[in-house]
């Protein structure tokens, strides 16, 4: 093991570790020791660390939710950008081929939330768009459109993609159902096991829904990222 190294490159080496102290803080319901790491560590802006960086971005974004939705989309903004290939979108600075697919997933689905959030539809539509291509298979893109429907009061437009994501993966129909339960909790709609029964008791609480989405635009989490340098 090298001695005497200098400052800067020590502080590179152990930044892994900063934000694996910080997601344990997190998780542990530790809000403000976390927001404090989450945020120190983002100031040291470390160029040499970028994974550890976005991974401390996304997490700090989780952890305010819609607390302040602006400084979240500019953040996200410096780390997402258009792309001329195949993708409309990819993460800076090559990050698409240091980070996991459930972690580059997680960031664009935060950067989905914002949007909605901020009610830049016209973004969060052409951001939803692209997520099915990149997460082929996927649950939350589906989520995410179904989400942007909802807020624009489209009951059939979800109705639709449910239907189209159950008829193409009949395996993932009992997932579907879990999820959907989590994010309609807070409607009190009671929903069954079986993906169509989903999509009707949606159809037939849309003002309860509707009434759910202006309180608080969608009920979809944001996501947070455990971080390791093994991918």
């Amino acid at each position: 093991m090298e001695e005497n190294l200098a400052a800067d490159d020590v502080e590179i080496e152990l930044a892994p570790i900063a934000v694996q102290i910080a997601y344990v803080q997190q998780i542990l319901g530790n809000t403000q020791e976390a927001v404090a790491s989450y945020t120190d560590f983002v100031k040291r802006n470390l160029a040499d660390d970028e994974s550890s960086l976005e991974v401390a971005v996304n997490n700090l974004i989780a952890l305010k939710g819609s607390k302040d939705v602006s400084d979240g989309l500019r953040k996200l903004d410096k780390l997402i950008e258009k792309s001329d290939g195949p993708e409309k979108f990819q993460l800076a600075r090559g990050l698409d081929l240091k980070l996991s697919q459930k972690q580059r997933e997680a960031i664009y689905t935060n950067r989905v939330l914002l949007l909605l959030h901020s009610n830049k539809m016209d973004q969060a539509r052409e951001l939803v768009g692209a997520l099915p291509g990149m997460f082929p298979g996927s649950l939350m893109p589906v989520l995410l459109q179904a989400a942007v429907h909802m807020r624009e009061d489209k009951a059939a437009k979800v109705e639709e993609i449910l239907g189209q994501y159950a008829d193409k993966f009949p395996d993932r129909s009992k997932k579907a159902d879990t999820a959907l339960k989590e994010k309609n909790r807070a409607s009190s709609v009671r929903i069954s096991a079986n993906i169509r029964r989903i999509k009707a008791r949606l159809i037939e609480d849309v003002p309860k829904l509707q009434r759910l989405a202006v309180k608080k635009v969608c009920s979809l989490r944001f996501q947070l990222i455990y971080f390791s340098s093994d991918f």
